[in-house]
C-alpha cells in the first residue's frame, strides 16, 4: 500500500493520459506510414518534429517556472527522446530526418561516422576546387552537390526528404539533446531532495532508484547521443552556409554585370594589381645578389587582397548564360523539395563488399523489429515511471489540452491502420485493384455509377482500333 504523503501531484498538462496516447499512437502511426508509403516520410516527419518542438518549449518553459520534479522531466525526456532515439544505429529512421545505415539502400551507404575528418577537409577545401566545378558544369544544382559532400551525407537521407527539412528537424534534436544534458548535469544535483519521500525511481530494464550511478550513465548517454546529432548538425550547416554563399555571389554577380559596362577591362586592371601587390610583398631583390627577403603579412593588405579577389570572382564566377535568377531560385526551391538529389553512387566508395538484395532484406527486417522494441521500451519506461512514484491526477483525460493531441494521435494511427487493411485486401483479392468507379451524368440530372475493370478497358480500345484499322484496310482494297 503506497503512502499517500508520498504522492506526487503530477502535470496533465504536460505528460496527462491523453497526451501521452497521442504520443503513443503518434509513435506507431509515423513508422507505419513510413514503411507503408515512403514518399510520405517529409509530411511525416515534419508533423513530428513540429510535435516535438512544441512539447520542448513547454517542458522548458515549465522548468523556468519551477513547476516540475526530475522524475516529471524524465518522463518528459522520455516521451521526446524517443525521437531523435530512432535515429541511432538500430533503428530504421528518426524525426531529424536521418536514417540508420542498415536500412539504407545498398550503394547508398555513405561513410558518415567511419570518416567525419574527411567530410570536414571537404566542406572547408579553398574555393578554387568549387569553382573548377562550377565553371565545369552548367547546372548550379548538380555542381553544388558535386563540390560539397551532399553525396555522401545522402546515404543517411530517404531520398523522400529535403535537405533544408533535414536541417531545421537536426537542429531541433540538437536543442533536445542539449537540453538531456543541461538536466543530468544540472537539475540531478539534488534528486533526493526533490521528492517527499527520498530517491525517485526508474525503469532501465529493471526498477533503479535514480541515484548518481544511473544519473551517470543517462549523463554518458546524452553525451553520446550530442555527439552524434552535433556532427551531423555541423556538417549540414556547412554545407547550408556555402549554399547560402554561393546563392549570394550569384546575385552580387549579376548586378555587378549590370553596373560594369566594360568588364574585361575592368578584370584585367584588378588581375595586374593583384599580381603587382603579390610580387611587392613576396619578393625583395637588393643590389646585385638579388637576395629573396619575405615580407610580413600585415592583416589590412590581406584583408584588401582578399576584397578585390571576391570581386574578381563574383565578377568572373561563370559565363553570363550559365547562372541567372531564374538557376538561384532553382536552387532554393531543390533545397525546399524532397527527391531532387538522388545519389546512387559515392566516389571513393568501394561497394565490392556491399550486402546482396537479401542480406539487405534481413536488416530493414531486423531493423523493423528493434524500432518496435525501442517503442515498447519507451511506453513501458514512462508508465511504471509514472506507477512506481505514485505520480496522480494523470490518468484521466479531463482538459481539452488531452483531447487535442489525443484526437490527433488516434485519428493518425486509424489512418496507418486503413493503409495496411487496404494494402491487405488489395493482396487477397487483386483483381480489386484493377478497378476503377466510373460517373456519368445522364439527362434529367440523373447520375449513373458503375465498376469498370481498367484492364478489359485497355483491351476493349485496343480491339477497337484494330478493328477500325482492318475495316479501312479492307475499303482502300
Amino acid at each position: 500500500m503506497p503512502d499517500p504523503s508520498c504522492a506526487i501531484q503530477g502535470n496533465s498538462d504536460l505528460y496527462g493520459l491523453g497526451i501521452r496516447i497521442g504520443i503513443y499512437s503518434q509513435w506507431v502511426s509515423s513508422w507505419l506510414r513510413i514503411v507503408l508509403d515512403p514518399r510520405s516520410a517529409e509530411e511525416v516527419h515534419g508533423v513530428n518534429a513540429v510535435f516535438v518542438l512544441a512539447v520542448l518549449v513547454g517542458t522548458i518553459i515549465a522548468h523556468r517556472d519551477g513547476n516540475v520534479r526530475l522524475v516529471e522531466v524524465h518522463i518528459m525526456l522520455q516521451e521526446l527522446g524517443r525521437q531523435p532515439a530512432r535515429g541511432l544505429p538500430w533503428c530504421s529512421g528518426s524525426s531529424t530526418g536521418a536514417r540508420s545505415p542498415a536500412s539504407s539502400p545498398p550503394g547508398r551507404r555513405g561513410p558518415l561516422m567511419s570518416a567525419p575528418g574527411r567530410l570536414y577537409a571537404q566542406t572547408v577545401r579553398p574555393r578554387a576546387r568549387f569553382r573548377s566545378c562550377l565553371e565545369a558544369e552548367a547546372d548550379p544544382r548538380r555542381a553544388s552537390a558535386r563540390a560539397r559532400p551532399l553525396d555522401v551525407l545522402a546515404g543517411v537521407k530517404s531520398e523522400h526528404l529535403s535537405w533544408l527539412g533535414v536541417l531545421w528537424r537536426v537542429v531541433i534534436a540538437n536543442i533536445l539533446v542539449a537540453f538531456n544534458i543541461f538536466t543530468w548535469f544540472r537539475m540531478s544535483k539534488d534528486a533526493e531532495a526533490d521528492t517527499p519521500c527520498g530517491l525517485p525511481t526508474v525503469f532501465l530494464f529493471s526498477k533503479l532508484p535514480l541515484d548518481q550511478q544511473v544519473v551517470n550513465l543517462f549523463r554518458a548517454a546524452s553525451v553520446i547521443a550530442g555527439i552524434y546529432s552535433l556532427q551531423m548538425c555541423i556538417l549540414l550547416l556547412l554545407c547550408a552556409g556555402f549554399m547560402a554563399g554561393i546563392i549570394l555571389l550569384c546575385v552580387l554577380r549579376q548586378q555587378l554585370r549590370r553596373q560594369v559596362t566594360k568588364r574585361a577591362k575592368v578584370v584585367e586592371t584588378l588581375d595586374s594589381a593583384i599580381l603587382y601587390l603579390m610580387a611587392v610583398r613576396r619578393y625583395m631583390f637588393m643590389g646585385d645578389s638579388e637576395q629573396v627577403l619575405l615580407a610580413e603579412e600585415g592583416s589590412v593588405f590581406l584583408m584588401m587582397v582578399a576584397c578585390i579577389q571576391i570581386v574578381i570572382f563574383g565578377i568572373e564566377f561563370v559565363q553570363s548564360d550559365t547562372i541567372s535568377f531564374s538557376a538561384i531560385m532553382g536552387i532554393i526551391i531543390s533545397f525546399l523539395s524532397p527527391g531532387t538529389h538522388k545519389v546512387t553512387r559515392n566516389e571513393g566508395v568501394d561497394e565490392r563488399g556491399a550486402p546482396s538484395s537479401r542480406d539487405y532484406k534481413v536488416m530493414v527486417t531486423v531493423s523493423g523489429i528493434l524500432t518496435f522494441g525501442v517503442v515498447a521500451f519507451f511506453i513501458a519506461s514512462i508508465e511504471l515511471t509514472i506507477i512506481w512514484n505514485d505520480i496522480t491526477g494523470v490518468n484521466v483525460v479531463r482538459d481539452t489540452g488531452q483531447l487535442i493531441p489525443f484526437t490527433i494521435g488516434c485519428m493518425s494511427l486509424c489512418q496507418a491502420l486503413k493503409g495496411i487493411a487496404i494494402m491487405l485486401l488489395k493482396k487477397m483479392f487483386p483483381s480489386w485493384d484493377t478497378q476503377e468507379v466510373k460517373v456519368e451524368y445522364l439527362e434529367g440530372g440523373r447520375i449513373q455509377l458503375g465498376i469498370v475493370h481498367v484492364e478489359a478497358m485497355q483491351l476493349l480500345e485496343v480491339r477497337s482500333i484494330r478493328t477500325t484499322e482492318g475495316s479501312n484496310s479492307t475499303r482502300h482494297s
